[in-house]
């Protein structure tokens, strides 16, 4: 199963590849790709229920921005399920499947 997360706002690369290694972590994820710059993360899984899935990140990932004093400050993420990724390129096949086009 293809899971496809938006993740709004998200602006802290550091949170955001501790948040895909402990994905590539769980036993049911097979392969997690993560673009930071456009907010999208594509997880394969087995049997993973991608409401639960969705659920866990958005508890554990944060962004940040600017407080009125200066300050930065740790947000909430607006994550969310999406039918492709907004990059070009968007991923629709596993990196390990053959592609039909080559000779």
């Amino acid at each position: 199963m293809r899971t496809i997360i938006q993740l709004g706002s998200s602006n802290c690369g550091w949170c955001l590849n501790a948040m895909a290694d402990q994905l590539r972590a769980r036993p049911l994820v097979g392969n997690v790709h993560l673009n930071a710059s456009a907010g999208c993360l594509v997880v394969d899984h087995e049997h993973d229920d991608p409401a639960a899935l969705i659920a866990g990140i958005q508890h554990d990932l944060r962004g940040w921005e600017l407080a009125e004093n200066g300050e930065a400050v740790m947000v909430d993420l607006d994550v969310h399920e999406e039918s492709q990724c907004r990059w070009a390129g968007t991923i629709t096949r596993s990196d390990e499947e053959p592609n039909s086009d080559s000779p």
